[in-house]
């Protein structure tokens, strides 16, 4: 597992600009907007908690589906009104974003034509996830960590270990990065909800990727924080038709209805407090396994094709398989040359 600090993410596109061009669109949003209604009053009804704090969540969740379904009955009553209003809401949206940290997986392979560095930021930069620049301060992988002392009053500095630990550059620049973990971190005065917002748009661009290379049901982690406080969230692009609405409700379906979804889990989830020792250690156990994980996962992936070859087999022809970018969704308009006006 390798780390990246603040990197620029390619933003992924827009699920219902493509998806409005299809007949159904509105029928399958309303008849799932209602499925969450009705799972939400099923999950009230059905609560056994004497605290009252899932039965409060439940709550929250079934309020927010009937604003869901009450905006979806207003916006499909004029589908080309629908659809110019998600186009128009699609252009201002981001083509990249600048993400605090992510920890990737690198996958090796050989290649019959060696790329050039200026190739490989260009390949990456249009079809990769994670830009190939520099962060905003090369130096990050030596800089000095702040860490919480015993007492609450104790601030100490103190440097990563380099024993045992894998090198930020310890891979090729062309080797291509498979995300595992996506994170944003804000200061104290901030909400996490905040983060969730930016960390959801990571995770779906993580799996939006993966779908593009054929890699399906494995989960993209992200960690979402506020000061001491984080959160654990997790996304991943499903190979079913049909889930159980009471595992996890979907964001959206790609294109054709028969497709499969992009799944993402940010309700009741594991939160911890680093301020305290015992959750700042659980925490580090969290993310031991998770590169455990990620080392499994990387061996599983390396039977059959390999995914460097194949993705800059793809990059280099342009595939439409690549084609999972904002930037490929809606080209951005070149500026225009002020001489042209003289």
């Amino acid at each position: 597992m390798h780390t990246r600090l603040e990197r620029t993410v390619n933003c992924p596109r827009n699920p219902c600009v493509d998806d409005i061009s299809h007949g159904t669109f509105i029928t399958r949003q309303q008849e799932t907007a209602s499925a969450e209604v009705s799972f939400c009053r099923t999950f009230i009804s059905s609560n056994q908690d004497e605290t009252g704090t899932v039965e409060q969540q439940g709550a929250q969740a079934f309020h927010k589906a009937l604003l869901h379904r009450s905006s979806i009955d207003k916006v499909g009553k004029n589908p080309e009104l629908m659809k110019s209003n998600l186009e128009l809401r699609n252009r201002i949206e981001p083509y990249t974003a600048k993400i605090d940290a992510l920890a990737v997986i690198a996958v090796e392979g050989v290649l019959e034509e060696q790329p050039t560095k200026d190739e490989v930021n260009n390949l990456m930069k249009a079809y990769g996830l994670v830009y190939y620049a520099q962060p905003s301060d090369p130096s990050d992988q030596d800089k000095l960590v702040h860490a919480i002392g015993p007492s609450s009053t104790e601030t100490r500095l103190i440097r990563p270990p380099t024993s045992g630990v894998q090198r930020i550059s310890s891979h090729r620049e062309e080797d291509l990065l498979l995300p595992l973990l996506t994170a944003e971190y804000k200061q104290k005065k901030k909400t996490l909800q905040q983060a969730m917002n930016q960390n959801r748009m990571y995770c779906v661009a993580g799996v939006s990727f993966l779908k593009a290379l054929g890699i399906t049901g494995y989960p993209v982690f992200g960690l979402v924080t506020s000061g001491t406080i984080g959160k654990v969230i997790l996304c991943w692009h499903s190979e079913k038709q049909k889930v159980n609405l009471s595992t996890v409700f979907h964001l959206h379906s790609d294109g054709d209805p028969t497709q499969q979804r992009i799944y993402l889990l940010e309700r009741n989830v594991r939160t911890f407090d680093i301020a305290v020792p015992l959750q700042a250690f659980q925490f580090a156990t969290f993310v031991l396994r998770l590169a455990k994980y990620g080392k499994e996962v990387k061996d599983q992936l390396m039977v059959g094709e390999n995914l460097k070859v194949k993705f800059y087999k793809l990059a280099r022809s342009a595939s439409d398989e690549l084609q999972w970018t904002k930037e490929h969704q809606f080209p951005p308009t070149p500026a225009k040359d002020v001489s042209d006006s003289l």
